[in-house]
């Protein structure tokens, strides 16, 4: 087993991250975006308006956020979803009649991830190309990107992007110590309280990390601490499903009658028309006979994703060591991930015109990072310009 490293050490990173002016001034202005849009989403509840309270989604959520707010279990005429999201806006769900602020509890905690997003992205960004190609990767995944749009509003992905930002953070730790393994073993904990499926990619990513970072050896304690941590964060979503349908592990999705999402609702038949209904045209390439204007297809917003593909690509050859079992697992984890939702029955054109795009969302920073990596190491080579020097296994 290793001992705890010396409390300079991480303290001595935390204070160098607070005083990068750069970060600083994007997670300014990345929150500023978040308000801005936050505000002007004209399904915020405002005026009078309950707004998303009357959705289906976002109607239970809440729902199940007030009960956790009273710490009583979760009735199970509310509990459609995990409660891992909905948890997180328990605190702020007793203020006012809906909720604080103008009646949406979710606020904080998506603003949160958002930010957590930001830096992650930027600190990942640095690490492989310097301070520009992690400002770059930042502006695009803020700009470029519909993901604040699908922050804004309560969508239980928001605690997945979550979940896999804080394994891509640990990624950067050059030697695993104990609270790096317990917090991938949280990681992993919350995208299943979260969304049942989703702990499989992220503890993919997870599992990478450990692997990559030797996290695994018996020398190390961090897998140890992974179990044991994912174990107990896991136990308040045991009790709540044993509290609601008398087994711990029972799935919400197939426990209430009305809302039953199965095997059923996956095809591999639907990965090709999926594809091109969710990325090439929602109108064009309609869902038998049902076509759309509302939902916009993701290359309409972020066309540089073309380039994600040749991006990994480059960077496989790029990396070496660590770092390239890293991209590699993380890869496999995207890919394996967006083809599971293409599978997903609400991922055509009808799913699309409810948001159904949120369910990529968490894998879109990942997608960024390859594509701009794609035309970065794409131009060099073009331009026949000295490829950049792969980056340190130990910096900060």
């Amino acid at each position: 087993m290793v001992a705890e490293p010396p409390p300079a050490q991480w303290t001595g990173r935390a204070s160098a991250l607070i005083r990068d002016r750069v970060l600083l001034g994007l997670l300014g202005f990345g929150a500023l975006l978040f308000i801005y849009r936050w505000g002007i989403d004209d399904s915020r509840p405002h005026g009078g308006s309950f707004g998303w309270h009357a959705f289906h989604d976002q109607g239970f959520y809440y729902l199940e956020a007030s009960s956790l707010a009273h710490l009583e279990a979760i009735p199970v005429r509310n509990f459609v979803f995990p409660p891992g999201y909905p948890v997180l806006a328990a605190p702020f769900s007793r203020v006012g009649p809906l909720g604080w602020p103008s009646g949406d509890p979710f606020f904080v905690a998506d603003l949160a991830v958002w930010l957590l997003t930001i830096a992650t992205i930027y600190l990942v960004g640095r690490r492989l190309f310097g301070q520009w190609f992690a400002v770059a990767c930042t502006a695009t995944v803020m700009l470029a990107t519909p993901l604040v749009e699908y922050t804004v509003i309560p969508l239980n992905s928001t605690a997945v992007l979550a979940a896999l930002m804080v394994t891509m953070l640990v990624s950067l730790a050059p030697r695993l110590w104990w609270w790096h393994g317990a917090l991938l073993g949280i990681a992993v904990a919350f995208a299943y309280s979260a969304r049942y499926v989703d702990a499989i990619w992220v503890a993919a990513a997870a599992i990478t990390v450990l692997v990559a970072r030797r996290g695994l050896a018996w020398r190390s304690n961090a897998w140890l601490a992974a179990l044991v941590a994912g174990y107990v964060a896991l136990l308040p979503t045991f009790y709540l499903h044993w509290r609601a349908f008398g087994s711990p592990f029972a799935r919400s999705y197939s426990e209430y009658r009305s809302y039953h999402i199965g095997a059923h609702e996956f095809a591999l038949g639907n990965i090709v028309p999926h594809a091109l209904e969710g990325f090439v045209s929602p109108f064009y390439f309609d869902e038998n006979g049902f076509r759309t204007l509302i939902a916009r297809p993701m290359l309409s917003t972020m066309f540089f994703v073309m380039l994600a593909p040749l991006g990994w690509l480059l960077l496989l050859r790029h990396l070496r060591g660590e770092a390239r079992i890293l991209a590699v697992g993380f890869g496999l984890t995207t890919l394996a991930a967006t083809v599971f939702y293409l599978s997903f029955s609400f991922t055509g054109s009808y799913g699309l015109q409810f948001g159904g795009l949120h369910y990529y969302k968490a894998w879109w920073p990942l997608w960024t990072l390859a594509a701009v990596a794609g035309a970065y190491l794409g131009v060099l080579r073009l331009a026949g310009m000295r490829q950049p020097q792969p980056p340190p296994p130990d910096v900060g």
